[in-house]
């Protein structure tokens, strides 16, 4: 997948941008109401049919290229012998014609992933962020969008009856999402889930008063297999069936407050365009630094926010960018769903602004200790840094996937305590929904 700065300069990738900043803007402007988490769909549903159709013919007229290249080469070496000057010139140009057009399927490409980022936004408000739908229903391998864009129109007229059946319904059409992988619709009333919807599923039938027995089979057993499967693990939060490599996985509900550090991330973000620089400390120990990508560097916010904040680098830390993730980062938090203003997510989603996410270890520990969590921090024989929470009666690893969440959705650490109080609370307390 190319990231922006890849194709930036592209003019496809100008158009795209333009495209996906109004429907970002729209959103931001209507707060993200029913009406306007619908329109955007709408408008990301055409935004890559128009994308898929652009790659589509690229990759026709780079085959052409290259298939008309090849049959000169064949031709020329067997009149020939061996390649003219000017055989070996057109070949040259052949090649050059057919990057061209490698480059604007690239840029479509970046287009496709983009408006599904978009979409990806949208989804975790439709569904009130609750991660542990998102996990359970994005936990396979990617799908493309739709099934086949020219057989698309039975998929939209479906999408746009749901919504005109009932104007309280909304409904969130999963293939539009790079996170959301199984079935293809979800159906919403005042913010609760009422169906979650798959086309391609027919039910058993009967004639007369003889039932016909229908046995699912291929795809549709294993769709019906996992819904199966996900109510299951949405009501135990059991993640076997799920998630066959974790064996043990238990999903726990929190009552612990998910705050997040937005604000000072985008204070931060605010300094950077008056001052090139910015940076805050909005708990002790973790700090959010940003700098203009054109004007700054890396090292020079770094060197400017060690003079000011010098207790977050005299010790051992650590640090994440908080950018636009792939594929492998699917089910994180997206920066179009992070409750930041338009503006700042539109700089970061275009690399005009870049941040990190700075903890330092010796004050992560001191904090947890300071609230009753004995967390520290080792390495492991391979000399990775692995954060345990041991005492005499717990003992557990804290793992990438809880981390990544304060180092790259901007989660807070009290919020980060507060879940693994409720982990602890869970062990201690088996018995007890928590």
């Amino acid at each position: 997948m190319p990231e922006y700065q890849e194709v930036k300069n592209h003019p496809f990738t100008t158009e795209i941008k333009k495209r996906a900043s109004f429907i970002i803007r729209m959103l931001g402007w209507c707060r993200y109401s029913d009406r306007a988490l619908y329109r955007a769909q709408e408008m990301l549903i055409k935004e890559l049919i128009s994308v898929e159709d652009g790659i589509k013919y690229n990759r026709s007229e780079q085959s052409k290229i290259k298939e008309k290249a090849a049959k000169l080469v064949h031709q020329a070496k067997k009149e020939k012998g061996a390649l003219s000057t000017k055989d070996k010139e057109e070949q040259k140009n052949a090649q050059i014609e057919a990057e061209v057009f490698q480059e604007s399927i690239q840029a479509l490409k970046f287009g496709r992933w983009l408006f599904r980022y978009i979409a990806d936004g949208i989804a975790w408000r439709v569904y009130s962020f609750e991660r542990r739908w998102i996990r359970a229903l994005g936990g396979k391998e990617p799908v493309p969008f739709m099934s086949d864009v020219e057989g698309i129109d039975p998929e939209i007229n479906f999408f746009r009856a749901l919504r005109k059946l009932k104007r309280s319904w909304l409904p969130l059409m999963h293939d539009l999402t790079n996170c959301i992988r199984t079935h293809d619709y979800s159906i919403f009333s005042n913010g609760q889930l009422i169906h979650i919807v798959e086309l391609k599923i027919r039910k058993s039938s009967q004639s007369h008063n003889k039932s016909i027995s229908y046995k699912p089979k291929g795809r549709e057993a294993r769709q019906i297999n996992r819904m199966e499967n996900i109510f299951h693990f949405i009501e135990t939060g059991d993640m076997r069936q799920l998630y066959p490599e974790l064996p043990n996985g238990k999903a726990i509900n929190s009552s612990a407050p998910q705050i997040h550090n937005y604000k000072a991330i985008s204070k931060a973000i605010r300094s950077v365009r008056k001052r090139r620089n910015g940076f805050e400390e909005p708990e002790d120990g973790v700090l959010y630094l940003a700098w203009d990508l054109n004007k700054s560097t890396a090292d020079e916010a770094i060197l400017a926010a060690s003079k000011k904040h010098p207790h977050i680098f005299n010790s051992v830390f650590t640090f994440r960018s908080i950018n636009p993730r792939y594929d492998a980062y699917h089910l994180s938090l997206p920066i179009t769903a992070m409750d930041l203003p338009v503006k700042d997510i539109l700089d970061i989603l275009f690399s005009k602004v870049a941040v990190i996410c700075v903890v330092n270890y010796f004050a992560l520990e001191a904090q947890c200790n300071k609230n009753g969590i004995p967390l520290y921090i080792e390495q492991d024989g391979d000399k990775n840094t692995i954060f345990r929470v041991k005492s005499e009666t717990f003992d557990g690893q804290v793992l990438d996937g809880l981390w990544d969440r304060v180092m790259l959705e901007g989660l807070s650490l009290q919020a980060f305590m507060g879940l693994l109080k409720s982990i602890m609370s869970h062990e201690f307390h088996a018995d007890s929904k928590t």
